[in-house]
């Protein structure tokens, strides 16, 4: 009964492997990927700015991607995570300038996260 259980999980390790191999990465999605993160772990004005640069010189890669749904969901991520850093950093702005006023609303194009 082993024998057969150690032959059934090599092939089919096998044939995950296979697939796997098989499976082209997107260099796009990656980038984006990559950019997310960046965007996502943002805390003030000066990194919103930077990722924002970096998105805007990457719109090409939106339109190179094998996937553009994916491409534009991404997007529309980093947008949400640029959004609320950048509420972050007004709200910091606005308490170290003294204003005591920590709660300030959201942007306007900020898009809530589903």
């Amino acid at each position: 009964m082993t024998r057969l259980m150690t032959r059934l999980m090599t092939r089919r390790s096998i044939a995950t492997l296979v697939l796997l191999a098989g499976c082209a990465r997107d260099p796009a999605l990656d980038a984006l990927h990559e950019l997310k993160d960046k965007a996502c772990a943002c805390r003030d004005q000066p990194c919103v700015d930077a990722a924002l640069r970096d998105l805007e010189a990457r719109t090409k890669d939106l339109e190179k991607s094998d996937h553009p749904d994916r491409a534009r969901r991404l997007g529309a991520d980093i947008m949400v995570c640029l959004g609320r850093a950048r509420d972050q950093a007004a709200a910091a702005a606005a308490t170290d300038a003294g204003t005591g006023d920590a709660a300030v609303a959201p942007a306007a194009d900020a898009v809530p996260s589903p």
